[in-house]
């Protein structure tokens, strides 16, 4: 039997247990999301199991809700119903749900919205956690922009942006960016647009990218237009001129 067959059979029997305390339930309540991304959820490598996924991930809401219930500024709690309500909404979404994605979403905005509350994030907050926020409420945000509420994926993925500046995390500031600029680019909005890239430039300190940049394009497209050059050439030697 695969691990993870092993492990969801440990979680049933667990979970077969009466009168489970918050912090238990709140740790059943991970694993079966965790198990659930492993299955089936499409924002990393996984089995395609969706089904499976979407069943696991109801049993994680069950938990943490109960948690909740018990414990409604359980911080750790509200960031895994926020992150739950993101991945239902992610299988919705693939599944061709779309009124239930959207009502997911929904549903992990308010969540994470919560959180926030609680737990303000600030360069010193634990990165695995701000970068989890980030990244779903990017998800989040294109979501509502499929569903043609831009006006919303900017106010999301604007939030996004400036968690995401606040923590360090750059990548995920331009993935917030590229976002931002998309809904105003569908609302006519060409100057907008422009802004919102402009400020995910401006916004990240020389040397932070763990990216290609544009002028890295550049300049590989110069160097490979020089090693043309130098192929056909009877030159030994082509100067390579990089491009500024």
């Amino acid at each position: 039997m695969a691990n993870e067959d092993r492990l969801r059979e440990y979680l049933k029997r667990v979970t077969a247990e009466v009168n489970l305390e918050p912090g238990l339930e709140l740790e059943l309540g991970t694993a079966y999301m965790r198990v659930a991304r492993v299955q089936g959820v499409n924002i990393s490598p996984n089995l395609g199991q969706t089904s499976q996924a979407d069943a696991a991930e109801q049993k994680a809401q069950a938990l943490i809700d109960s948690v909740l219930a018990h414990q409604p500024a359980n911080r750790t709690a509200l960031l895994r119903a926020g992150q739950i309500a993101h991945d239902r909404m992610i299988l919705a979404g693939d599944a061709h749900r779309e009124e239930e994605a959207l009502r997911l979403a929904h549903v992990a905005v308010d969540r994470l919205d919560q959180y926030l509350r609680v737990t303000p994030l600030n360069a010193a907050s634990n990165r695995a956690d701000a970068q989890q926020v980030i990244l779903a409420l990017i998800n989040i945000g294109n979501r509502y922009l499929k569903a043609g509420q831009s006006e919303e994926a900017i106010r999301i993925c604007e939030r996004a942006f400036r968690i995401a500046r606040t923590t360090n995390w750059h990548t995920q500031a331009g993935a917030a960016g590229i976002v931002v600029a998309m809904a105003h680019r569908s609302r006519g909005e060409l100057e907008e647009a422009v802004a919102a890239i402009r400020d995910q430039i401006a916004g990240n300190p020389a040397g932070v990218y763990d990216f290609p940049t544009v002028e890295d394009g550049v300049s590989g497209m110069a160097f490979l237009e020089t090693a043309v050059k130098s192929a056909s050439s009877n030159s030994k030697w082509t100067q390579f001129v990089e491009t500024k």
